[in-house]
């Protein structure tokens, strides 16, 4: 039981921490202008989705 709530416990740290990760991330691209999101391929509505699921050919 504790080894099970330990994993969880795990899991719980590491998606916050992603979860603080893309909010850094998508608040970074938010604060760029048209031009420079045009010039990595992104408008304002796709910058959430590129954040979570990255972009169609770029390697993450």
């Amino acid at each position: 039981m504790a080894n099970r709530i330990s994993r969880q416990m795990q899991a719980l740290r590491r998606w916050l921490a992603e979860a603080a990760t893309n909010q850094r991330a998508e608040a970074e691209l938010r604060a760029l202008d048209e031009r420079e999101l045009r010039d990595l391929g992104l408008g304002r509505g796709g910058i959430a989705y590129a954040v979570r699921c990255g972009r169609d050919g770029v390697v993450r």
